[in-house]
Order: structure tokens, then sequence, then C-alpha cells
């Protein structure tokens, strides 16, 4: 069966999105449980070279056309090689298959400058509609990385691969682009957006079932809300017309609310700590139901960042920056990356960072809602004309269908404890210090107390 272009360039796209996220999950994890102790490790020089789309394209690196080729193969390389590797292996593996991800990204949107940026768009839809399907079948971790059922990632791999061979970046991509226009059209704030943009989807979208902790709603509904915004998203792209026709104005309104309703879906369940020792246990409070009303507007406006990101591309396209321009903004970009990464371990991780530590504790609302303010600035510097997405029904279904299979995993994997046959008589803790127990020598043994009723 023969692919339409089209629909090549969405699978294409999707493979590559969906591998940078798992990618890019899989390099903060490394950062999370490296072993105690080891100093500059290879991982260390895995999240250095993010900065690489800065020095590549600035030398001039990018502009060769094979490139890309070599930039795509070793982000399928990584993706199939790192879950074998060990702790350090994995985060540079890992953070190289990101880089590399960044690189080729920046160098392909410089030489592709009259590609649709909707193509890229739908491919990131597809990626995230995946990347959730795969993390609900995983119950939390994407089930494609690890045990039997890599061979998922193998397979897509294999597609994008062959996809690859047969012609993709396009035939008619432009061996020496137009000269850029006059100075001052750099592209460093759109650039920024869209760094911002997956940001947020990353660390909050790709997984909707992050949004089911300490949240007292079930995860089959959260996971429901969230398809049926991604859903319905992909069949207005489909109507005859396309998305509606939304100005700028417009825009910035959706994301304002719904960049509040991130950070309100934080902020409301976030306990009120005390720096009294003696004020613990802490008892947690009951959930109002209006506490709800935050997460119900996030999963049903979340599509909006969608597009942003297209609105983002067509900008940074239609400003046509030089190379060097480019690589100076993505190396920016990445380097914002890797801050709003590390401002978002430090949330759960503050204990064991010195000094500013403690002003991240359980802050995740401060942390997404910094990165929103990133993204409205950005959206700010893209044209003042009204935006439009068309697209097909074939991907409007591809979604549902992901969405339907999502659904109904989450029905098969969800735990149905067989009520208690009689009254409990004995109650059994197990405690564990998780941090310092990842190696044998680091390990603190944990406790079991049993309290008889």
């Amino acid at each position: 069966m023969r692919l339409s272009p089209t629909l090549q360039r969405t699978t294409v796209y999707a493979v590559f999105f969906l591998f940078f996220f798992q990618l890019l999950a899989d390099f903060v994890e490394a950062i999370y449980v490296r072993p105690a102790g080891y100093q500059h490790p290879a991982g260390d020089r895995g999240g250095a070279a993010l900065l690489l789309p800065h020095s590549c394209c600035c030398s001039g690196a990018a502009a060769a056309r094979h490139l890309l080729f070599i930039l795509a193969t070793l982000v399928l390389l990584s993706r199939v090689l790192e879950p074998f590797l060990d702790t350090r292996g994995r985060m540079f593996v890992a953070g190289l298959g990101v880089a590399c991800s960044l690189l080729l990204f920046s160098a392909y949107l410089w030489r592709k400058r009259a590609a649709s940026a909707t193509d890229l768009g739908a491919g990131l839809t597809v990626a995230l509609a995946l990347s959730a399907a795969l993390r609900t079948f995983g119950s939390g971790p994407d089930i494609s990385t690890g045990g039997m059922f890599q061979g998922i990632g193998w397979g897509l791999a294999l597609l994008a691969l062959v996809l690859l061979i047969r012609g993709w970046p396009d035939r008619e991509d432009h061996e020496t682009p137009a000269a850029p226009p006059a100075a001052g059209r750099g592209a460093t704030g759109p650039v920024l957006g869209l760094m911002a943009v997956i940001f947020l989807l990353y660390v909050v979208f790709s997984a909707p079932h992050v949004l089911a902790l300490d949240r007292r709603m079930d995860q089959r509904l959260i996971l429901f809300l969230y398809f049926l915004a991604l859903v319905s998203f992909g069949w207005l792209m489909a109507r005859p017309l396309g998305l509606p026709t939304l100005s700028r104005p417009v825009i910035l309104v959706l994301n304002l609310v719904l960049l509040l309703a991130l950070a309100l879906t934080a902020r409301l369940q976030q306990p009120a700590f005390t720096a009294d020792p003696s004020a613990f246990p802490l008892l947690e409070p009951s959930t109002p139901w209006s506490f709800h009303i935050p997460l119900v507007l996030t999963l049903l406006l979340w599509p909006i960042l969608l597009l942003d990101a297209v609105l983002l591309l067509q900008t940074i396209a239609q400003r046509q920056p030089s190379l060097p321009s480019l690589g100076r903004s993505f190396g920016l970009a990445a380097f914002f990356l890797l801050v709003m990464i590390f401002a978002h371990v430090f949330t759960t991780v503050y204990d064991y960072i010195p000094v500013i530590g403690p002003l991240f504790r359980n802050q995740f609302w401060a942390v997404h809602l910094a990165a929103g303010v990133v993204l409205v600035l950005a959206l700010l510097q893209t044209a003042r004309s009204q935006i439009a997405w068309t697209s097909t029904p074939v991907l409007a279904a591809a979604l549902t269908l992901v969405g339907v299979l999502a659904l109904v995993g989450a029905q098969l994997i969800t735990a149905k404890p067989a009520p208690p046959a009689g009254q409990a008589r004995q109650l059994t803790i197990l405690t564990y210090n998780i941090q310092q127990g990842y190696s044998g020598g680091a390990a603190r043994p944990g406790r079991a107390v049993t309290a008889a009723g």
C-alpha cells in the first residue's frame, strides 16, 4: 500500500516527536536515579549535548542535505539502543538522541521554509496520542521502552527508516535557500515559545495519567476528557473548511485560560507544608468539588497548545532566519529546556539541592506558569493574521482509534481488588528509602511495622 505524501510526512513526524518525548523522559529519569557520588559521568556530557543546535548550525554543518538523514538515523538508533543500557549509558545516549532531535528539527526548518507547518502539527498531535496510550498500557511508564513490548519501538523505528529511505525529506528541498530578510527578523522569540510548548506537552500532556495523582479523580475519567478534547480537535481539523479560523487575540485568551487552569490544578492540590517538625504528620484535607473545575478546563483546552505550535512554526518559516541565527535561537531554546527540566526536577528533590532547593518544594504550578509566560510572550510576536488548520479524516480516525484503545486499556488494567473476606485484624506498613535504594552499597534497609487490631 502506497501512502500519500502528506500521510508519509505525518507518520515520520509522529514517530520522531514520539521518540523525542520518550528519549527526553528517559534522560530525565536517568538524572533522578543516577548513583550517588559519581563524578562527571558520560551522561552529563549527554546533557551538555543539548546545546548542539547552536554550535553545529553556527558552523554551517547542518547545511548539508545528507546530514538530515544521518541525524534522523542517530535519533532512531538512540531510541532503539538506550533501553538496553545502564543508567550512565541511558543518560548519555538519551541526551544525545534529544540533542540530535533538536538539531534535526532546526536544520529541517531552515531547509523547508515552504513546508507546511500543519504537517508538523499533525505529527505532533499523533505522537501525543500515542504517548498517552502507551503510558496508559504501561500504568505510568511507556510500555514500549521496556520488556517484551520494546518491539513496538523497533517497529516504529523501522517504519520511519523505510519512509526516510523512500524520499523524506522531500525531493524538492532547496539546496541553496533564499537570502534571509533584513536584519531584525530573528526567530528567537518564536523558537523559545515553541520550546515552552514542547516542555508543557512533555511534563503534562504526553503522560496525562500524572494529572490523576492526588486529584481524587478517576484516571479513566481524566483519560476520557483528554482524548475527548484531542479527538474533537482532530475532527474539527478534518472538516471541509478545516479548523475554524482564530485570530491572535482569541488564541491569546484561550492560552491564558488554559495556563491559569493548569497552574490552579497543581496549586489547589498543594499541601500546606509547615516548617514546624512537630506539626507532622499532616492529615490530607478533603477536596471540594470546585477544585476539579481547573482540572476539567485543562483537559478540555489543552489542544490549544498544538495550535500554538503550528502558529509558532509558521512564524519561524515566514521570518526565514539565516542558519546561524536559527542555530543560536535553538541553542538558547535548548538551554531553556534544560533549565526548565531541572526546575521541574527540583520540585521533588529539593532536599538535595543546597540553598535554593526549598524554594522549589512542590512548586509544580510555578514551573508550569513560568513556561506559560514565555509562551504567551512568544505568541505576542506572531503574525496578526488569522490561522486556519485543515487536516484529513484519516488523522481524525487514527486519533479516535488510539483514544478508544487507550480507554479500553485503562479499563482493563485498573486494579479491581476483591473485598476482604472478614474484618481486618492486622495492618503491616513497610517503609523504604527509595532515593538511597539505588544500589546495594547505598541502600538503607526498610522497616516493617505490624499493628494488631
